[in-house]
């Protein structure tokens, strides 16, 4: 019996034991880009990868009559029309669900850490500073100690822990706030956002891109900010 075809897209940048998994149960097909999409292409395949950013709406999907599945290697799927795919029945596959191999994934907190650091240190500025052939330090004032600032933690899920327990190593007092969370008896949990702004030196958000969370930080939270 011959493979089910899958679409790859090279963006994706899978590593080769991936592609070695991908290739023993799909015949793959390969574009680099979905603006590369065509109709001979999409009328073969059986599964579609979903890069974030590019989307996958009833348009595209009934341009693929074959159509099965749609993988994406996400945790949200903003970037999917979830009803299109259903009246289709088409199943949407994503990462939302595995919180096992979720947890062994740190990029994204790093990432997060990587950006706090940038910005209270304001290594950017900094950096262009020298090459451009400068060498003045008292430019950029006395940099910002972490280990005397107040860390904010919205969203108390898996980044959002992650985050905190790195506050925590750079000796930052870290407080969280997640209605949808209790006390851990690890971080300190404040009950009220505008509390915990008000408290807080850095704030580091962790939440999805849903209805619930629309406008979160409004005007009258941002108004709570520490000059």
């Amino acid at each position: 019996m011959d493979k089910p075809v899958l679409l790859y897209y090279r963006i994706l940048n899978w590593q080769p034991k991936n592609h070695a998994l991908a290739a023993n149960a799909f015949t793959v097909r390969e574009l680099d880009h979905p603006d590369q999409d065509n109709g001979e292409i999409l009328a073969t395949i059986h599964a579609c990868c979903a890069p974030l950013g590019h989307y996958f709406g009833p348009e595209k999907m009934d341009r693929c009559p074959n159509l099965s599945a749609i993988i994406t290697n996400t945790t949200g799927v903003p970037h999917i029309d979830i009803q299109a795919a259903e009246a289709r029945g088409v199943a949407v596959f994503s990462l939302k669900d595995e919180q096992a191999f979720l947890d062994t994934i740190t990029p994204t907190a790093e990432h997060t850490w990587g950006l706090l650091l940038a910005l209270l240190r304001r290594t950017p500025w900094a950096f262009e500073h020298i090459k451009a052939g400068h060498w003045n330090r008292f430019q950029w004032g006395a940099p910002a100690m972490l280990s005397r600032l107040n860390l904010g933690i919205i969203g108390y899920g898996r980044l959002g822990k992650r985050v905190a327990r790195y506050g925590t190593a750079f000796d930052m007092a870290v407080r969280y706030f997640d209605p949808h969370v209790e006390a851990d008896g690890v971080t300190e949990r404040q009950d009220r956002l505008e509390r915990l702004v008000a408290w807080a030196d850095v704030i580091s958000l962790h939440v999805p891109a849903v209805e619930e969370t629309h406008g979160l930080i409004s005007a009258e939270i941002l108004s709570y900010f520490k000059a």
